[in-house]
């Protein structure tokens, strides 16, 4: 970003430096002009663009300040951009001073110009050689004059123009070749113009002297005479207009005397050289310059005096006629100082005070020249005026009209005094009425903040104003005071003052009842807005416990389901512990807005209602989640007790051992065990029939793939069942048929033994000697007889046994 703003930067500047690089020097006025107007807009853009490379080099400063990996790279660029600028702008100085200097000195040349262009015109004039005639030598010789005057007149040009060109020179002394050359050869104009006139007045006047000094003289005795008739006939007037018009008149005749004197001395400097030139006509010409002067001196008298007595009679009548009109003006002025007008309001009085303040102004500027007037007229009486008893009684009239004006103007500004505190007391009425109107507007607006944020803003502001309408109360209590005071003195407007305060007092009174009304809204709001959030709040953590509750995962096997379940169900009670405080909670809030009359309460029940309906379907869809998980758990468990059941199975069909016994007591301890293996397998079979009747209910639940799988499960744990209990009859009877095998061999053993036994008795007995011999051997083989009588049955059993055990 920085790389990207210095670019900008350079590139302004190269602008910059590209049009500085320009150096014109303007030849004309004009083009000097045009060059600083251009000169002064760029000034102004390079201004704008300063501030966008200040903020350039400011950003790389703070870039190097803030340690920037490239900080020695930008802190380079930023001093070339500021060293750049620092000498863009002075250069750009430099180049301002430069066409200011180049302006004064055209605008010094183009006055130069001027005033030689005159010269020139001018010596065209002094250069014309019509003198010659003598029939018009006399008008000639006075527009010369004129022309002599004009030159005179425009001298002062030529010095202006010597002035700047010193001024200049001082200030730039780089210009001194220029100017000393103009002003020299204005000079040198000058001086041939001023030569050449001079030699043409010169000529003129030598041309034709001699008829001039006799027309001259001729001309001034016809005047003197038309002077000395009009002063015998005229009248010096009877009234001021015609005293004025004598006092024109005679002050025209004093400056014409003037003249003619002046002419009279400028004819007798001629003498001399008429002297040279006609001197036998010299004392004629003499004696007529002579008898016109008289004839001029004695005219002087009769005027001063006449002039006196017209300046006399002006005095008298300027005198009355000032009387006069300063009664006029007084009578002009009376009635507005006796007006009984007080304003429709406080701008109309303070308009009227302003007007009676003008009139004052005007009065107490007007009472100087009142009391000229009167000291002109007791100076008159002083100096024992014919009139002078006229002139006191004009000034006794005047001075009683003047005074009776002050006093009217003195009680109307004491009027309108009390006029203006009556009305700065309305206006100030006014203005509470205004700002109470104001804040009533404020306070009757409906409108509700969007959030508890801008409520409670709303409120923070309401206090403000709330704030600002008690300490209002001084305010009105001060207009009461003020009011009771116009009252109690009856002033101008007090019934008026006293029903306005009243108005003032009720509006007061109904603005604080607006003030309530609206705080009563606005907390309103604001609790509306706290159960919405409450609400809200609720909603949302109903929400996210509705993710968690509505959750369809069924567990991956059976611990993964306890652990669901275990979890799950602490997730319920903590939710309906939680749930159940913040739901009264909420209705109790909810009960508690609608009991006080909010005038949100449908709002407020619609809230109620939703949340409610929101906490009943989260209970239900826990509800239907642990129904969910306990389906699941039971699933689980069933694939569980299978598998366990298998296990079990396959266990104990591993645990049968195939050793049958080697004796009898080996395989009578082989059945005993595996009498307690039986025993043991029962509880297997009790499963296995537990597993049958969870298939059974869990077909009825599920269909489809869920269904088949547990036809497989329950089928897989009745064939191994099958199998075992198949392996067991088969152990059983194998140890049983072993059991036999060994009986019978037992058996056949001892009946062997037995009757080796017998047959060794039978063998081993000697022949009896006697009869008691014979009958003890008798009686031994009857027990032989009657014993194998007795295994009889053993022998028969052995013999079946073995038959049994050969089948």
């Amino acid at each position: 970003m920085f790389l990207r703003d210095a670019k900008q930067a350079e590139v302004m500047l190269s602008q910059q430096e590209n049009y500085l690089s320009k150096d014109e020097t303007p030849t004309s006025l004009e083009q000097a002009e045009n060059m600083l107007k251009r000169h002064q807009d760029f000034l102004t853009t390079m201004d704008a663009n300063d501030e966008k490379i200040k903020a350039v080099v400011s950003f790389g400063d703070q870039l190097c300040s803030d340690g920037h990996y490239s900080a020695d790279k930008i802190h380079k660029k930023a001093r070339n951009i500021e060293e750049r600028r620092e000498a863009n702008r002075e250069k750009a100085g430099q180049s301002f001073n430069k066409l200011k200097d180049s302006l004064a000195l055209q605008q010094f040349l183009s006055d130069c110009e001027e005033l030689r262009e005159w010269i020139e015109e001018k010596m065209i004039r002094a250069q014309d050689e019509t003198y010659r005639d003598a029939k018009t030598i006399t008008s000639k010789f006075m527009r010369h004059q004129a022309f002599q005057s004009e030159l005179q007149s425009n001298r002062e040009r030529l010095v202006q123009l010597r002035h700047a060109a010193v001024r200049l020179a001082e200030e730039k002394p780089e210009f001194l070749g220029t100017i000393d050359p103009q002003i020299a050869d204005l000079s040198i104009q000058w001086e041939q113009l001023e030569k050449t006139t001079e030699e043409k007045g010169q000529k003129l006047f030598d041309a034709n002297r001699q008829q001039l000094y006799v027309q001259s003289i001729s001309d001034m005795k016809d005047w003197a005479e038309q002077l000395q008739q009009q002063m015998t006939v005229e009248d010096t007037g009877q009234d001021l207009t015609t005293v004025n018009v004598a006092m024109q008149k005679q002050q025209m005749i004093e400056s014409e005397m003037v003249k003619r004197a002046a002419q009279i001395d400028s004819l007798q400097q001629m003498e001399p050289q008429l002297e040279e030139m006609h001197p036998e006509e010299v004392e004629a010409i003499k004696a007529h310059r002579l008898a016109v002067q008289e004839q001029l001196q004695r005219l002087q008298a009769p005027l001063d005096d006449r002039r006196r007595q017209l300046e006399r009679k002006k005095r008298a009548y300027q005198f009355l006629r000032d009387v006069e009109d300063e009664k006029l003006w007084c009578a002009e002025r009376l009635p507005l100082t006796q007006a009984r007008e007080i304003g429709e309001n406080l701008f109309d009085c303070n308009r009227l005070q302003k007007k009676m303040q003008s009139l004052k102004h005007e009065i107490d500027n007007h009472e100087p020249w009142i009391e000229k007037i009167c000291q002109n007229g007791r100076e008159m009486i002083d100096e024992g005026h014919e009139n002078r008893s006229e002139f006191q009684q004009k000034i006794d009239e005047l001075m009683k009209i003047w005074q009776n004006l002050k006093d009217s103007l003195d009680a109307r500004k004491e009027h309108l005094a009390e006029s203006e505190k009556a009305h700065q007391f309305l206006y100030d009425c006014n203005e509470a009425e205004a700002w109470m109107s104001e804040q009533e507007l404020y306070m009757m607006q409906d409108e509700r903040g969007k959030d508890e944020f801008s409520t409670e803003n709303q409120i923070k502001n309401h206090e403000r104003l709330q704030q600002d309408i008690n300490q209002y109360a001084d305010t009105i209590r001060n207009l009461a005071t003020q009011a009771q005071k116009f009252v109690d003195e009856k002033r101008p407007l007090w019934e008026h003052i006293n029903v306005r305060q009243a108005q003032i007092e009720k509006l007061y009174a109904g603005l604080q009842d607006l003030c309530k009304e609206r705080r009563k809204r606005l907390d309103e709001t604001l609790q509306l807005y706290e159960l919405h959030r409450e609400i809200d709040d609720l909603l949302q953590w109903i929400a996210d416990k509705e993710l968690v509750a509505g959750s369809q995962e069924p567990g991956q096997d059976y611990e993964h389901v306890q652990m669901l379940i275990e979890r799950f169900l602490q997730f319920a009670r903590d939710t309906e512990n939680i749930g159940l405080d913040r739901v009264a909670n909420a209705n109790d809030a909810c009960d508690q807005l609608i009991a006080t009359g909010h005038s949100d309460a449908p709002t407020v029940a619609l809230w109620k209602d939703s949340l409610n309906e929101a906490w009943e379907n989260l209970l239900e869809l826990i509800d239907t989640r642990m129904q969910m998980l306990e389906a699941s758990r039971m699933l689980h468990k069933f694939f569980h007790d299978c598998r366990d059941c298998l296990s079990r199975i396959l266990e104990k069909n591993h645990s049968i051992p195939e050793d049958l016994g080697r004796d009898s007591s080996s395989v009578g301890a082989l059945k005993r065990k595996h009498q307690n293996f039986l025993k043991d397998i029962e509880a297997i079979g009790q499963q296995v029939a537990q597993i049958e009747r969870d298939a059974l209910e869990l077909r009825d639940a599920y269909a489809g793939d869920r269904a088949i799988e547990i036809g497989a499960r329950e089928a897989e744990v009745h064939k191994a069942w099958r199998q075992l209990r198949a392996v067991c009859d088969a152990r059983s009877m194998r140890l049983g048929d072993t059991s036999d095998l060994f009986r019978f061999m037992i058996m056949v053993r001892d009946l062997l033994l037995w009757m080796n036994e017998v047959k060794r008795e039978m063998t081993s007995q000697e022949r009896p000697k006697d009869v008691s011999g014979v009958e003890l051997l008798m009686n031994n083989h009857q027990s032989l007889k009657a014993e194998i009588d007795a295994r009889e049955e053993n022998f028969n059993a052995c013999i079946s046994l073995g038959r049994d055990l050969l089948n």
